[in-house]
């Protein structure tokens, strides 16, 4: 039987990497939205298809104004014009959001 982790390899896009280590994961995250990369989460279940809800998320930093686009054509195949919805901590929200 194939695992989402041997699946996600044999798509040859990403570097796929389990985590065991809170710590390690955090470090890694970090690291690779500050060189530009979008990290990919998946937890627990997952769904498949256009409109599949829950246990996944898509993390980029918004530092790079080019990020909208690669999502939208690399990511999520969609149109460009397609906005995306931030999350930030609700102390922080004042900072990003009038």
């Amino acid at each position: 039987m194939t695992t989402r982790i041997d699946w996600l390899r044999g798509c040859g896009t990403a570097l796929v990497t389990p985590f065991t280590a809170s710590g390690d994961i955090d470090e890694t995250r970090f690291r690779a939205l500050v060189e530009g990369q979008i990290v990919g989460l998946l937890d627990g279940a997952c769904e498949l298809g256009p409109r599949a809800l829950g246990h996944r998320s898509i993390l980029a930093a918004p530092h790079d104004e080019r990020t909208r686009d690669r999502l939208n054509r690399d990511v999520k195949y969609r149109e460009e014009f397609r906005p995306f919805a931030p999350a930030v901590p609700l102390e922080a929200a004042d900072r990003f959001f009038e």
